[in-house]
């Protein structure tokens, strides 16, 4: 199995990384999935900022989900991150300790109010 990844937008500082699965007769299988972007906050830091990671459910615990975190923070080093933050939903608070595993720290949590319309 191979894995081919590519980032696009560099310019706009913000791109998506794709893991496939190619296989010589097949048309590649994407398998994962990577969305990160650079954001300058308001005192001029350049925050890079993780969005989305998503891995096929039939190919997890497999280190796609890592290898394409690494390949990112590498990646937003390279374009002049002083610091990469990472968003994850409520519901993947277990994959906590994960992320903190490759260096994360959790820093924050954010509440959020829905307006009944």
């Amino acid at each position: 199995m191979g894995y081919q990844k590519r980032l696009e937008n560099r310019l706009q500082k913000k791109g998506i990384l794709v893991a496939e699965k190619v296989e010589d007769s097949e048309k590649p299988l994407i398998i994962g999935l990577l969305v990160a972007e650079i954001l300058v906050n308001p005192i001029g830091i350049a925050e890079g900022h993780i969005t989305l990671v998503i891995v096929s459910k039939n190919f997890r615990k497999q280190n796609i989900g890592k290898m394409l975190l690494e390949y990112a923070i590498n990646h937003l080093e390279q374009m002049g991150s002083e610091v990469i933050k990472l968003d994850i939903e409520e519901n993947f608070i277990d994959k906590l300790e994960y992320f903190k595993s490759l260096g994360f720290k959790e820093s924050y949590r954010v509440l959020v109010y829905h307006p009944k319309t």
